[in-house]
């Protein structure tokens, strides 16, 4: 017996950010570059921290409004949830959209 899955959902943040605290699945990840730095997202299944297991990097080169981004067309089941660190990210400014749906 199959399980329907939930329609894709999507949140901005720009700071380390617990996503999700259940399991899901993970769609993707776009980052913006909005100042001249550059974004970096690590993205794990985790509920609160980075300590759980690492799926998906997403990294933009520096420069004003460079975009980056990556895509599961059949998603990743994430066990715990999703959560985003930003090691390099300017907060509010930045922009890491994640695309997640429910299981």
């Amino acid at each position: 017996m199959s399980k329907l899955r939930g329609g894709i959902e999507h949140t901005v943040v720009s700071q380390n950010s617990a996503i999700i605290t259940s399991r899901c699945i993970y769609y993707g990840c776009v980052v913006n570059n909005a100042t001249t730095a550059g974004v970096q997202a690590l993205i794990y299944d985790a509920k609160a921290t980075a300590q759980g297991n690492l799926t998906d990097v997403v990294t933009t080169i520096a420069g004003t409004n460079s975009n980056n981004g990556s895509w599961f067309n059949c998603g990743i089941y994430m066990h715990s949830g999703i959560y985003v660190s930003a090691p390099v990210c300017t907060t509010a400014s930045d922009s890491i959209i994640v695309y997640y749906g429910g299981v």
